[in-house]
């Protein structure tokens, strides 16, 4: 049973601290505690020497030492934006990946920053990694360059009408009323000639022969049973034409934030998550929080 809230990893780089920012933000309006974790490698080599967190200077020290008061400056930056916040500090010695994996599992949602570019698209990425084995929702939040402000903007949801998407829509249906922002649904489409890099794509044969018209039925009831749950919300909803990914890429520009799902495959272990194009794309290029939510059932 998942019960620690919200989690964020976090390491001080720029986009670090945004993530820390937002995972509290989130924290304040879902009522839920904050975990703030730092992974750590072990030891390190006698007479090797690292940055202090809270000063420019380099000193021989322990990396368990640097990684407490690492997560320490955070803890005090939270309480310092939001003081009746529940919000404690966990120093773990791992590989991130695996450290924030096996947070997720005790967790509603998992907060990490994101470089931008091709560091977190590239395979073997820490981002990438975390995705592909994170058992809870994952918030990506950019580094940015300081001019997106998202207030006031929309959560967009983008959906499949042919693979399950309820698990998205009830996620985003939940930010869009804890933000009291817009809710849009979006699905977009190529048409077939244009598809053919798509072909080998899960679920290509059965999209691509949908007309337009069995899309906006389909989207229309997968909309519809969705704001049944959710007290009878009304979201706009729209298809695009085109391809998905450069129709988020653009809705980033002025959202507060975008929700995708990522399809649960077994992977030996415990599972992974199928990470396409649309989360590379947003990864590399997208300039709002990104919500990666599961699809399909959880695991033991």
């Amino acid at each position: 049973m998942r019960s620690e809230g919200i989690v964020v990893g976090y390491d001080r780089s720029r986009s670090g601290d945004r993530a820390l920012a937002e995972a509290a933000e989130t924290a304040v309006r879902n009522g839920q505690a904050l975990v703030v974790v730092n992974a750590y490698p072990g030891p390190i080599p006698q007479g090797a020497t690292l940055p202090l967190p809270d000063t420019a200077e380099w000193a021989p020290t322990d990396l368990s030492d640097s990684a407490n008061l690492l997560v320490g400056h955070a803890i005090t930056q939270v309480r310092s934006w939001h003081p009746r916040l529940p919000v404690e500090g966990r120093v773990v010695a791992g590989r991130p990946w695996d450290v924030l994996d096996e947070a997720s599992r005790h967790a509603d949602l998992l907060v990490v920053g994101s470089h931008g570019g091709a560091v977190d698209t590239i395979p073997g990425s820490v981002t990438l990694r975390v995705l592909a084995d994170a058992a809870c929702p994952v918030l990506i939040v950019p580094a940015g360059d300081g001019d997106h402000h998202p207030d006031g903007g929309p959560v967009v949801a983008a959906v499949d009408v042919v693979e399950p998407c309820d698990d998205v829509l009830d996620f985003a249906f939940a930010e869009a009323a804890r933000r009291n922002a817009a809710l849009e649904v979006v699905h977009a489409w190529e048409q077939p000639s244009s598809m053919d890099h798509l072909r080998h794509s899960i679920g290509f044969g059965h999209d691509s022969t949908l007309t337009e018209e069995q899309r906006r039925q389909g989207l229309a009831d997968l909309v519809r049973a969705a704001a049944a749950r959710h007290h009878g919300a009304e979201p706009a909803w729209r298809i695009e034409s085109g391809a998905i990914e450069g129709t988020l890429v653009t809705a980033t520009k002025s959202a507060a934030l975008v929700v995708v799902g990522a399809r649960r495959q077994d992977g030996g272990r415990h599972h992974r998550l199928w990470i396409g194009p649309v989360v590379h794309a947003l990864l590399h290029h997208g300039e709002c929080p990104m919500a990666v939510v599961p699809n399909g059932p959880a695991p033991e």
